[in-house]
């Protein structure tokens, strides 16, 4: 207890000093000269001042976004399945260039037996020309892992250009088109040359709400009526008085017009859960 009586004593006699550094203030004031304040002789007039300064700039925002997600369901009746999805997202923004790169994991178990066992990272790096321009390049990679399917993992690299239809606060619009080169593990492991005509979209639907989607046909450069079509969907709907916090709903679907021995035409995911960005 002594030192906080001392504590007490001490803020009193300062405020006493500071009353009466106020009342001479206010005489010498009265007389036409203006003396320090109380602040400015203890730290300096031109400390003081300052920091007045440092009150009105904005604090500088950092280019990084990070957003970390997760979602689960269980359920047993006459049958027992379990899943879970997971997914992160690394995105560094400015007036020039958006670089984004994201992984994610999905699994679903009916009854023992393994309906999905899917994982995907995939980077992708934009940039304009100029500041003001609409155009810009590109290039994008992606290694996925697929259990289920017979190719197991498959690689991807493009690389082109991209026109910004829309470039406003509420909705980026993008469309890009390139070539690259895909390759397989099983199946026909050939690396094959492609061309790539996609889309990127943002849209801030509302305050709460946003839908983000990228999309994509490759074509065999050597038999074009051979392609791959991925496209996904995301939305996100921010939890009200916790602005980092969200609920996200994601599609994601992919075709294969010529699949080999094992493979699927067309596989859909759809995840949900929680994520926070920060």
């Amino acid at each position: 207890m002594r030192r906080f009586k001392g504590t007490s004593v001490f803020l009193i006699s300062f405020a006493g000093s500071l009353a009466g550094s106020a009342a001479a203030t206010a005489e010498a004031g009265s007389h036409g000269i203006v003396l320090p304040s109380p602040a400015e002789l203890i730290l300096g007039e031109a400390a003081v001042r300052q920091v007045d300064r440092s009150g009105d700039d904005d604090m500088p925002h950092s280019p990084w976004r990070i957003t970390l997600g997760l979602g689960a369901a269980y359920s047993k009746t006459t049958d027992q399945s379990a899943s879970m999805n997971f997914n992160a997202a690394f995105t560094r923004e400015d007036e020039m260039s958006k670089w984004d790169t994201t992984l994610k994991y999905i699994y679903n178990n009916d009854s023992g037996s393994i309906d999905d066992n899917f994982g995907l990272v995939q980077t992708t790096y934009l940039r304009r020309f100029r500041p003001e321009s609409a155009w810009g390049w590109f290039g994008q990679g992606s290694y996925q892992y697929n259990a289920t399917e017979s190719y197991r993992t498959r690689t991807k690299g493009f690389a082109g250009a991209f026109y910004l239809f829309s470039q406003t606060e509420a909705l980026k619009l993008a469309g890009k088109a390139g070539i690259g080169l895909t390759k397989d593990r099983n199946g026909n492991t050939d690396v094959i040359p492609r061309t790539l005509t996609g889309w990127t979209l943002d849209w801030r639907i509302n305050t709460l709400v946003t839908m983000t989607s990228t999309g994509s046909i490759e074509n065999d450069i050597g038999a074009l009526e051979d392609y791959f079509l991925v496209g996904e969907v995301r939305f996100n709907i921010t939890i009200s008085e916790v602005k980092n916090l969200a609920l996200y709903l994601t599609i994601r679907d992919e075709y294969d017009s010529n699949p080999e021995p094992g493979d699927s035409w067309n596989q859909i995911w759809i995840t949900t859960g929680l994520n926070f960005t920060f």
